[in-house]
């Protein structure tokens, strides 16, 4: 009797008990697709409902950005670094199998960290929320189809060093801090198909509507998609590690802004695939954006993010 005692004291202290690690597998059987479990990422969105609480920070740099004329293109030929930092913070919650409800929060800066860089891209901050609805349109075997609604609401706060020294040579009212509401609605489909256990491909694709950072410009519509491929070595080799490489782009119509805009990004990152309940994961990604001109310039990021599901 002693020794039974002992024993369940044991599975108690155990984490979460053996009845809520069965309850874990449970509820995450949902992720599996041809037997294949998904490595979950920021770039291309999940079709899955689930909960989630995931939390990534990340750090990135763009080299050797061109400086603009500053007056009469009398300067020419400057070039410097801009680093930038940001934290992602989302939350979804499954209200039915069909249905997940989710709140995102995004902060973002960039800075210029070379006297002439710090002239060109100023000093930027993003704050960044975002509401966003899942509906699950068809469950098979081995895909999974969604649909996705979202609003995102954010404010950019910019110090553009570089305006305000252009207006005191014009003579106009030296502005050098702005606050930029900018509001957007988002609608995309989400699909991910399990080739095997080993294999699996997520995709999206979608539009969006609503304003620009740049005031000067109207409201744009813009159309975004991406897909990744992801590896799991777990299943034939017993190596808790998986792979998975993808890419995103997302086209404006309309932009006129002659800030950085992101084009296109690539990305790969590996993670710890040993529990479906937990992710970590280490990426890398290259973003391809636009500046003045038709110039492009690849920003490098690297970023670790953490995933739990419920």
């Amino acid at each position: 009797m002693r020794k039974l005692t002992y024993l369940a004291v044991l599975v108690m202290l155990l984490p979460g008990g053996l009845a809520a690690q069965q309850a874990v597998s449970e509820s995450n059987r949902v992720q599996f697709r041809g037997g294949h479990r998904f490595i979950h990422n920021s770039v291309v969105p999940s079709p899955f409902v689930m909960t989630f609480v995931r939390n990534a920070v990340g750090v990135g740099v763009a080299a050797d950005l061109p400086v603009g004329p500053l007056v009469n293109d009398s300067i020419v030929g400057l070039t410097g670094d801009v680093v930038f930092a940001g934290l992602d913070f989302e939350f979804q919650h499954a209200v039915k199998s069909w249905l997940g409800v989710r709140a995102r929060l995004k902060l973002d800066a960039r800075v210029g960290n070379e006297v002439q860089s710090l002239l060109s891209a100023g000093v930027n901050t993003t704050v960044g929320y975002e509401l966003g609805w899942l509906f699950k349109l068809a469950s098979r075997e081995r895909y999974m189809l969604s649909a996705s609604v979202d609003v995102r609401n954010g404010t950019a706060t910019v110090l553009d060093i570089r305006s305000l020294i252009e207006g005191v040579i014009d003579g106009q009212p030296p502005q050098l801090v702005q606050n930029i509401p900018v509001l957007r609605g988002y609608g995309s489909l989400r699909f991910a198909y399990g080739i095997s256990p080993l294999l699996g491909i997520t995709a999206n694709l979608g539009a969006g509507y609503g304003e620009s950072v740049n005031r000067q410009a109207r409201n744009h519509a813009s159309v975004l998609g991406g897909v990744s491929t992801d590896f799991d070595l777990r299943p034939g080799t017993g190596v808790p590690i998986g792979f998975l490489l993808g890419y995103t782009f997302e086209s404006f119509v309309g932009e006129e802004t002659n800030a950085l805009v992101e084009n296109s990004k690539g990305t790969f990152r590996i993670e710890y695939t040993a529990r479906p309940d937990l992710g970590i994961g280490l990426g890398i990604s290259a973003d391809r954006v636009q500046i003045e001109s038709d110039d492009r310039r690849y920003l490098y990021t690297v970023r670790i993010d953490l995933r739990y599901f419920f």
